[in-house]
């Protein structure tokens, strides 16, 4: 039985040692549910009130309208308020298109010829809708600056067309008349980037009638070439892309309605493609998603499944390959799905529309983590020893304890990794400079926790306090006789004080002289006439330590 085992035992060891990753477990548990309008068909994340929080929209196909759930930042949201668009929603793209700084929505009427506009006021609410024209039945949208002018532009997918219309953005919310692109017939997603590495956005749709993806190469000012095509399986209608084999060129996966399947397409970098690797799913696959979601930096998908009820998740192995699909249950008619951290925890997670009823589910990945960081004196003077502590805990309650390792970073200086023990690592240091200091926590991640960096502790180090004192070589001396004044510089907490002393006579000064590694600073002089003489020694002080004054020395000068 031992030798039966063996050869996959080491061979798995030499796949991790020669990727020189962790291979990480990733798996999702069911949030809370959420009433929406009626058969919600796509949700887009956004920060919609600019408070630092991934808030929801939803778009409604049987209530014509599109519900916003603002997030509370934990994994929750708020109940829904709603906006009013044309007959027959199908998706949004949300994006900044008046260049305000406040995020926007895009909407698909798919009854109509037009797209609806709804700017943001940046606090959540959304004004009334203005309608941009295109081609009969816009199903989806997506939002990227095409002819590289800094300004959002639009790519509207036409299902009854079978056409992309390009709506050249000015920048104010406006949108300059479309240009329509042939591409094959009921035409369901598009989506943009550069597949052939000249610095100019193409595009992919999948061609639903025709069990086929499409590429239109772009030609950087919002034109594209024709369509190439690549068999895929059948009826796909989602796309998405990513680099999965890490070799710096982008490939593409759709959903395969009628295959229950996920087609892969390595990119070959040139703009042209690999035949389809399809990967079985739930039944259905309507939308299809990638993201890290076990945090071993190879990119994974996600499919919501409209018949079979659930989400499946295909963990990728790096090289273009993915693991089988992992199934989790979800809502009658699983339909739109959005990845985004929802809880802050470093992991993305997964929101999905249950179109069958009025709901959306969300989804938390079981591998994030919080983590707090703590300083055990702030603020601190230079050269005192400072102990950092973090505290890893896992996000989602049961799913154990985090092991690993921390690395403490001073902006983008390492100060030092540190093994967990117990869920907590510290690390002590008395070599901060005076200022303020970013102190972040990188934490590695485990076989069930995904690696997570820490929001920073702002540290304040203020300038250490200094004590100056001051002697004489020869006290009484004649005049005429040579004197040696030496000042030493000692600081309150450790290290070495740096910069100069400046001697002085009472009002009058005798010369500047630099610190040597010892911290002092001598003068000798044989000018002092007759009489008592008030000396002291002044310390300017440096970057990380103030400055001082010696007491006075009274120097008796006889004849």
């Amino acid at each position: 039985m031992r030798a039966k085992f063996l050869v996959p035992i080491c061979l798995l060891v030499l796949i991790t040692f020669f990727l020189g990753t962790t291979l990480h477990a990733a798996s999702f548990v069911a949030g809370d549910t959420y009433n929406v309008g009626t058969t919600p068909r796509y949700v887009g994340l956004g920060d919609f009130n600019g408070d630092g929080k991934l808030d929801m929209a939803v778009v409604n196909y049987g209530s014509d309208s599109v519900s916003i759930l603002l997030g509370n930042g934990d994994g929750t949201f708020q109940p829904f308020t709603t906006l009013s668009v044309g007959s027959k929603p199908w998706s949004l793209a949300i994006g900044d298109f008046n260049k305000d700084n406040k995020l926007d929505l895009v909407v698909t009427p798919n009854a109509l010829s037009v797209v609806d506009l709804l700017l943001g006021n940046g606090d959540g609410t959304f004004q009334a809708a203005t309608t941009i024209n295109v081609q009969h039945n816009p199903i989806n949208v997506a939002a990227a600056d095409l002819n590289k002018d800094g300004k959002l532009d639009l790519a509207v997918v036409n299902h009854a067309s079978n056409t992309v219309s390009i709506l050249l953005g000015n920048g104010n919310g406006t949108f300059q008349a479309p240009k329509n692109f042939a591409v094959g017939t009921e035409c369901r997603w598009v989506a943009a980037e550069d597949f052939n590495g000249d610095g100019k956005l193409d595009l992919v749709v999948a061609n639903g009638g025709d069990d086929n993806i499409g590429v239109l190469l772009g030609n950087g000012d919002g034109t594209f070439q024709a369509q190439v095509t690549y068999p895929s399986g059948s009826t796909p209608v989602a796309v998405a892309v990513g680099d999965f084999n890490n070799d710096g060129k982008i490939d593409v996966v759709d959903g395969d309605l009628k295959a229950a399947s996920a087609s892969v397409f390595l990119g070959n970098g040139n703009g042209t493609f690999q035949a389809a690797v399809p990967y079985t799913v739930g039944q259905d696959p309507f939308t299809v998603e990638t993201a890290d979601f076990n945090g071993d930096g190879n990119l994974d998908i996600a499919t919501a499944n409209q018949n079979s009820n659930n989400l499946s998740v295909l963990m990728g192995r790096g090289d273009g390959t993915f693991q089988p699909a992992t199934n989790y249950a979800a809502g009658p008619g699983t339909e739109g799905l959005a990845v985004g951290d929802l809880n802050g925890d470093g992991a993305p997670d997964l929101v999905v529309t249950n179109g069958n009823v009025t709901t959306v589910e969300v989804f938390l990945n079981t591998g994030g983590t919080f983590i707090q960081t703590t300083s055990s004196l702030n603020p601190s003077s230079f050269g005192q020893t400072v102990t950092f502590s973090v505290t890893v805990t896992a996000s989602i309650a049961g799913s154990g304890q985090p092991t690993g390792t921390v690395t403490f970073k001073d902006g983008t200086v390492a100060l030092g990794t540190v093994p967990l023990t117990s869920g907590i690592a510290s690390l002590q240091t008395s070599k901060l400079a005076a200022g303020l200091h970013n102190i972040s926590a990188s934490y590695s991640g485990d076989g069930n926790f995904n690696p997570h960096v820490g929001a920073p502790l702002q540290q304040t180090v203020n300038k250490a306090k200094t004590t100056t004192g001051l002697t004489s070589s020869l006290n009484p001396s004649r005049v005429g006789q040579q004197v040696t004044f030496t000042a030493t510089v000692r600081p309150t907490t450790s290290g070495r004080p740096t910069g100069s002393v400046t001697f002085k006579d009472g009002t009058t000064t005798l010369g500047t002289v630099k610190l040597n590694s010892n911290a002092q600073a001598a003068l000798s002089t044989s000018s002092l006439s007759q009489g008592q003489h008030s000396i002291r020694a002044q310390y300017g002080g440096d970057k990380n330590f103030v400055g001082s004054t010696s007491a006075i020395l009274k120097q008796t000068v006889n004849p």
